[in-house]
């Protein structure tokens, strides 16, 4: 093609044809600026499909990280749930008038709460801000990803505090019982233990009721942090990418 171009400008040269020449060059010019033009926009054609491709990967990924967020929340509440009725059923127990002793310390044995930790499954949204390809997402969703992002960094932040805090409980009733006696290594209660044992009003019942109401008192937080904060945050989420998914 080239060879067919300069062929005709040395015509023209050669029969002294320069305005012909020079309208021809001039004409040539245009043409290959309008390829460089179209080749630019096939080009960005071709770069648009790509992070469209990407776009619809990323909001895939998220939608199925939200759903295992949600799978995950509804697991610890139905453990939490359980958890509470069994600190409810010791504490009524306990202030029951007809209360007999072994039945409050048979029901305090079995009474055993846990923390259960929400770990979030969105690994895409660090991913997303640590390449900058959240830029790729319309306003609302990157605001809606970044929002989701710090309601769960805030959350976890004070869940580590009321974990403290219960443990801090847990330590003190320790510090009361005799954790070998209980697990059948020695033979005999110790003597002191046993005297505040009998006793429903001494540190050992104290120190364990306080535990209790800390695990309480956390399983209220995480049902808050969950029903007004992050789940509200994850609903709005997965609404826009299905929306911005068709």
């Amino acid at each position: 093609m080239i060879k067919f171009f300069r062929k005709i400008r040395q015509n023209l040269l050669t029969e002294n044809k320069t305005g012909e020449y020079f309208k021809y060059a001039i004409g040539e010019i245009v043409l290959v600026v309008i390829g460089i033009l179209i080749a630019l926009q096939i080009n960005n054609w071709n770069q648009n499909q790509g992070i469209k491709k990407q776009l619809k990967n990323y909001r895939v990924s998220l939608l199925s990280e939200i759903n295992k967020d949600f799978k995950e929340i509804e697991r610890i509440d139905s453990l939490n749930l359980s958890h509470t009725s069994q600190i409810n059923e010791y504490f009524s127990l306990y202030n029951s008038n007809t209360m007999e002793l072994d039945a409050l310390l048979s029901k305090k044995k079995s009474t055993n709460p846990i923390t259960q930790n929400f770990q979030s499954n969105l690994y895409s949204i660090d991913e997303l801000i640590t390449s900058g390809n959240i830029s790729f997402f319309k306003q609302k969703e990157k605001l809606a990803i970044i929002t989701l992002k710090k309601q769960i960094e805030l959350y976890t932040y004070y869940e580590k505090e009321f974990v403290s805090t219960t443990e801090n409980h847990l330590d003190k009733y320790d510090d009361t019982d005799d954790m070998a006696f209980q697990d059948g290594l020695t033979k005999t209660q110790n003597k002191h233990i046993k005297k505040l044992s009998s006793d429903i009003d001494s540190d050992y019942f104290r120190h364990f009721n306080n535990a209790l109401t800390s695990y309480l008192q956390y399983y209220e937080y995480q049902d808050y942090i969950y029903s007004k904060r992050i789940k509200p945050e994850l609903t709005n989420l997965k609404n826009m990418l299905l929306e911005n998914n068709e």
